[in-house]
């Protein structure tokens, strides 16, 4: 792992494994100072070696070769009586140079003071504090130091300091605390609304301002708060199964979850929500994305889409009413020719007879009735144009009369002729057909020699006739 990348745990944990060391340092040096262990115990590469602590000058010596953090005994005017190799390498110095130097040489303009409160301090009992080193020139380097007692000595004033180089760890809180202002701006400026929860109480411990905007609370009304103590979420068993989903998969997501606003105003969010941790306790962060115009514009398309819907299926209608409608009137127009060349053929109807006196006669009294007229006589004898002359006479006269030669249907098409077709009513049939019967609707139908027609195909004409 990358040292920018540790977490805020990690940088404690490093912390506290620093500051056991220092205290096990400082214990180290104020048992050799006070004479308290009679030998130490040093593991090298050639294997442990044991140094005796007899004399003065061993105990120091041992203090040199094995300690890892800097260490110095100080005199009453800060005199550095002596040190080990690591604190040397900390200021940049050789040994031989930093032992009888001023320890204030190496302390920071700025943290003079407290230095001097960190010692003073340190007589009395043991301190502890953060401050700068110089370290040869202008570099500096950040140290933890801990100060204590030099007891029992001959020298009142002097005391032991243990300090810990944490230039690397300042660097690295540097970093997480970018991170975090960094996180802190994306939090306050993100266009979602966010909640962070504590997963073991479900009280609310953060909300970044577009939520509250979105909900019309305030910061103080939320924090502290539970899901369900507020309006927010009304069904307060859904949220606490909700709340019970994440501690056991921690993730959850609504795809459309109804709110409801401090004001009462029904809203549509997307809801995610997982489980991370935080300094080894678990919290619950909560995206909320309001999707209510979103799933209006949703519904208003697919009302719209109906709409064409039903609108296209009326268009498909009136079409093929239109249709129906100009087939009908194209097949009046041909019969409308027709009847134009029979009014010229009357005006040839000769004859003063009794029987065709009387067949006008008869003609004259049944056109105003609307029924069926069977007209008899041989070929030829003009049984068509009594027909127009009963059509003439009749109610139905502004219509054209409809004409069908029942002898020149040919026999797998009569029904169809006379009836009409649906388009794939049967093979061949790719287009609908208005029957005779449709198209003479409001007018009159002369079915010419009718009796060409098969037995039962006159049987339905019969019934259409009862119908009719």
């Amino acid at each position: 792992m990358k040292k920018s990348e540790r977490t805020r745990q990690q940088l404690l944990d490093e912390l506290q494994e620093l500051t056991s060391r220092m205290m096990e340092a400082e214990e180290t040096l104020r048992a050799i100072l006070s004479g308290e262990v009679d030998g130490l115990v040093v593991s090298t590469a050639e294997g442990d070696r044991v140094f005796t602590l007899s004399g003065a000058e061993h105990p120091y010596r041992v203090m040199v070769e094995t300690m890892n953090e800097g260490a110095v005994t100080l005199a009453a005017g800060g005199t550095i009586l002596f040190c080990n190799q690591r604190f040397a390498d900390i200021v940049k110095g050789s040994l031989e140079k930093v032992m009888g130097s001023s320890i204030y040489q190496y302390i920071s303009s700025t943290d003079l003071q407290l230095f001097e409160a960190l010692v003073e301090r340190g007589l009395k009992e043991n301190s502890k504090g953060e401050l700068v080193l110089q370290a040869g020139g202008e570099n500096t380097v950040p140290v933890l130091l801990s100060v204590s007692p030099l007891q029992p000595t001959d020298m009142p004033g002097a005391v032991c300091a243990v300090m810990v180089d944490i230039t690397e760890r300042k660097k690295m809180e540097e970093a997480l605390k970018n991170s975090e202002t960094n996180y802190r701006r994306l939090f306050e400026a993100a266009q979602d609304g966010i909640l962070i929860l504590d997963a073991e109480t479900g009280q609310i411990s953060d909300v970044n301002p577009f939520l509250l905007e979105m909900l019309g609370y305030s910061h103080e009304e939320l924090l502290g708060k539970k899901l369900w103590e507020i309006g927010t979420f009304r069904d307060i068993e859904a949220s606490k199964a909700t709340s019970s989903e994440l501690k056991s998969k921690g993730y959850v997501r609504y795809n459309d979850l109804p709110l409801e606003t401090k004001d009462g105003r029904p809203i549509a969010v997307e809801f995610v929500s997982n489980v991370y941790l935080v300094n080894h306790h678990k919290v619950i962060q909560c995206n909320i994305r309001d999707i209510t115009e979103r799933k209006l514009t949703a519904e208003a398309l697919k009302k719209s889409h109906n709409e064409l819907e039903r609108q296209a299926v009326e268009l498909r209608t009136a079409l093929s009413e239109v249709k129906t409608l100009k087939d009908r009137l194209e097949a009046e127009n041909i019969y409308f020719r027709h009847e134009n060349k029979m009014k010229h053929r009357f005006e040839h109807i000769i004859g003063e007879s009794d029987g065709l006196k009387y067949a006008l006669y008869r003609a004259e009294q049944v056109a105003p009735t609307n029924t069926t007229v069977l007209i008899l006589g041989e070929t030829g004898t003009g049984k068509e144009l009594i027909a127009f002359a009963i059509h003439s006479m009749s109610p139905r006269k502004e219509r054209p009369l409809i004409t069908v030669n029942c002898a020149a249907l040919p026999g797998n098409l009569i029904e169809s002729e006379l009836f009409g077709r649906e388009k794939g009513a049967f093979t061949g049939a790719d287009t609908r057909q208005v029957g005779r019967f449709e198209i003479a609707h409001g007018s009159t139908l002369c079915l010419d020699e009718i009796g060409e027609l098969p037995l039962e195909v006159q049987a339905k004409l019969l019934r259409v006739s009862d119908s009719a």
